[in-house]
């Protein structure tokens, strides 16, 4: 049975976010009253926690802007009513990467926080990992890569992989096989490592902060995972390992499958 983990969601204060409180299981509200509050509470929340505002006058949609760039690997949901007149409104936002919407329209409240936080989670994140990863990875493998991203932002291990996906580890590990990924438990070691790099891209969060959001146990786990996968001069260095390195490394071993299962298939013709 799967842990139930707490994420944190970030308020800015407004009242027309009022009729989506109390928060959704597993969700737990921390307040902020003003924009500046907001991004300090950022630099130690974790990449499963999301933020949630109200664009309006009293949080423009510019800063908005800003929010998503300081919010990084978080995911930001918008509480907007979707109305033909909130339509350039909604442009913008998305323009400005937020990662869902609720809609405020008063018929669709009671489920639509719930359905835009689900929506929302880890988004940033498998974001990131889908445009870094080769093209040559199939939508099956990427179904794979985007569970278990969910997981390791979650805090999770490869034991919970096949839970999530409602099936047996021996199968969870055949498909693996069968998309040219790495085994769960490898793949979750270079998508806990790509986390951990792209945490580290914000200045204010510290290498250990970045570490235990990554699911590592501190510093020190984090950077002798960097010295074995990446070389000694990253666990010496972690903010010198870069998340296009980690793809990079990712990828090439992604090759190095792909060629394998081809001689594999080469063999037995002949």
């Amino acid at each position: 049975m799967q842990r139930m983990v707490t994420r944190t969601c970030l308020i800015l204060q407004s009242p027309r976010l009022r009729p989506f409180l109390p928060l959704p299981v597993p969700y737990a509200a921390r307040t902020a009253a003003a924009p500046a509050e907001m991004l300090e509470m950022l630099r130690d929340t974790g990449p499963n926690g999301v933020v949630l505002v109200a664009p309006g006058e009293d949080c423009a949609p510019a800063w908005v802007r800003e929010l998503v760039a300081r919010a990084g690997m978080v995911p930001v949901v918008a509480a907007v009513e979707l109305t033909g007149a909130r339509a350039a409104l909604l442009a913008e936002l998305w323009d400005a990467g937020i990662s869902e919407v609720a809609d405020l329209t008063p018929r669709r409240r009671p489920r639509a926080l719930g359905e835009a936080l689900r929506a929302a989670h880890a988004r940033p994140f498998k974001l990131r990992l889908e445009a870094g990863l080769s093209p040559r990875v199939s939508v099956n493998a990427l179904t794979l890569v985007r569970a278990a991203a969910e997981l390791v932002v979650d805090g999770g291990t490869s034991a919970g992989l096949a839970a999530r996906l409602g099936a047996r580890e021996r199968t969870v590990l055949n498909w693996c096989t069968r998309e040219h990924l790495p085994a769960p438990k490898r793949l979750m070691v270079w998508l806990r490592l790509a986390l951990a790099t792209a945490l580290l891209e914000h200045p204010g969060r510290s290498i250990t902060a970045a570490a235990l959001a990554a699911g590592y146990s501190g510093d020190h786990s984090l950077r002798r995972v960097l010295r074995t996968e990446l070389g000694p001069a990253y666990g010496s260095a972690p903010r010198t390992a870069t998340f296009a390195h980690v793809l990079g490394r990712l990828n090439a071993e992604l090759r190095v499958l792909r060629e394998a299962a081809r001689e594999a298939r080469r063999s037995r013709a002949a």
